[in-house]
């Protein structure tokens, strides 16, 4: 799909997505079979779309960060979207080889060493050097977000727990 065919794309989700929160749509369509067949056949494609639009945005360096929300997987992969989840994603669009699903807030900062996997199968895929890997990763973003906030990088002092798969691990 070429860029302004992409963009006139987006820009007309964005008119429909103006016209249902805004001007009146939603109330037009609440309680009708419009609205879930609406919702259910269009929303995974939007959503797909739009983290496309977001990672061309973001690699362009128009964007400083990008803050995605859950999705569902299943219906996602119908629309096309063939990844795991939007890390992964992101990850391949920006052909980044060295990553890990991060959540932040305020002063807790976490990175996840297994991701998109049921819990049984987490204590085989766990290796110390993923463990270590994902821990330096941490570090160097906790380093340059410092920087990046004007702070003293070097004199931040990073500290990082590492969460047992068993609370009681010890």
């Amino acid at each position: 799909m070429s860029e302004l065919t992409w963009t006139g794309t987006y820009f007309l989700n964005l008119l429909f997505w103006l016209w249902l929160i805004r001007w009146g749509g939603a109330e037009r369509l609440e309680g009708t079979f419009t609205s879930g067949l609406l919702l259910s056949t269009f929303a995974p494609r939007w959503s797909a779309d739009g983290i496309r639009l977001f990672a061309w945005l973001a690699r362009r360096g128009e964007l400083h960060a990008i803050v995605t929300g859950p999705i569902h997987k299943a219906r996602m992969y119908e629309a096309g979207f063939k990844f795991p989840g939007q890390t992964e994603f992101f990850a391949e669009r920006c052909a980044v080889k060295n990553f890990a699903m991060c959540l932040t807030s305020g002063k807790l900062t976490v990175a996840l060493v297994t991701s998109h996997i049921p819990l049984a199968k987490v204590p085989g895929a766990l290796k110390q050097s993923e463990i270590v890997r994902v821990g330096l990763l941490l570090a160097e973003f906790l380093h340059r977000r410092s920087a990046n906030q004007n702070l003293n990088a070097k004199s931040i002092q990073v500290r990082i727990a590492v969460c047992g798969l068993n609370p009681h691990a010890g």
